[in-house]
């Protein structure tokens, strides 16, 4: 039942964001304010970005996969200014 559940919420938030991207991109088409088109371009840009987030946040493997890359970089760095003999390659592989 839980997986159904969120099948629904995905088909649901994508159905969302497409009817969004969908209204900016009508905008787009028939008004040439500045600000509506500042605006259309934002909205139409934020459904893939919207997209995605909702994908990665709700699949366990990619969220766990998506904190990994934000935080493997940070780690490491953070390493190499409190120890400068920290390791910069894995073990196991050579320097050379």
């Amino acid at each position: 039942m839980d997986v159904q559940l969120r099948a629904v919420k995905m088909v649901v938030s994508f159905l969302l964001l497409y009817t969004v991207a969908f209204a900016a991109e009508i905008s787009l088409m028939l008004f040439i304010n500045p600000l509506t088109v500042v605006l259309s371009t934002v909205m139409v840009a934020g459904y893939h970005s919207g997209h995605a987030i909702s994908l990665i946040i709700t699949n366990s493997k990619l969220r766990q996969m998506f904190l990994m890359t934000l935080w493997d970089p940070l780690r490491q760095r953070l390493w190499a200014t409190i120890s400068p003999s920290y390791p910069k390659t894995p073990k196991g592989t050579s320097q050379s």
